[in-house]
């Protein structure tokens, strides 16, 4: 699967984190789609504005052309609900209010291997919970760290 990656502010940076360091390497993923009509994942990583909200719809709506599934992914707080600029007159209350979100990936900034495990839960929701979303608490069962989250899925569809 080809991932779009929208690049709006400073959680771009952990996505390439995770891209540079190899950690989507086990992944049957092509991390850096230039093409929205090649792509089959949107990852929005940053703060969804009024400004913005029209290209980052038109790239998913580009998407669709080829007729395949799509799945957007919301990565971090910003483009999950605005994040710490959610009271902003220019700021949206992340990408759900102008897109279909399946997956988010909270954090401040979320951590590289977040959408790693993120990613994986979506190719095969065997490989998450029982909701189908990963694990991200780092927990094996006993005391996990607690300033990690999980990812979680979104709605069930179009």
């Amino acid at each position: 699967m080809r991932i779009l990656h929208v690049p709006l502010a400073c959680c771009a940076l952990e996505y390439l984190a995770a891209v540079d360091t190899g950690l989507l390497r086990e992944l049957p993923v092509e991390p850096l789609a230039q093409d929205p009509a090649s792509a089959d994942i949107l990852l929005v990583s940053g703060t969804v504005t009024r400004a913005n909200a029209p290209t980052v719809r038109a790239l998913y709506d580009a998407m669709g052309a080829s007729g395949r599934p799509r799945h957007v992914v919301a990565f971090g707080a910003c483009a999950i609900s605005g994040g710490p600029y959610w009271d902003s007159y220019a700021v949206l209350p992340g990408a759900a209010s102008v897109l279909p979100v399946d997956l988010v990936v909270p954090g401040c900034p979320p951590p590289p291997e977040g959408i790693a495990e993120a990613l994986a839960g979506l190719l095969d929701p065997a490989a998450g919970d029982a909701a189908g979303a990963p694990d991200l608490t780092g927990s094996t069962g006993s005391t996990g760290s607690s300033d990690r989250m999980s990812a979680s899925p979104v709605g069930s569809g179009r």
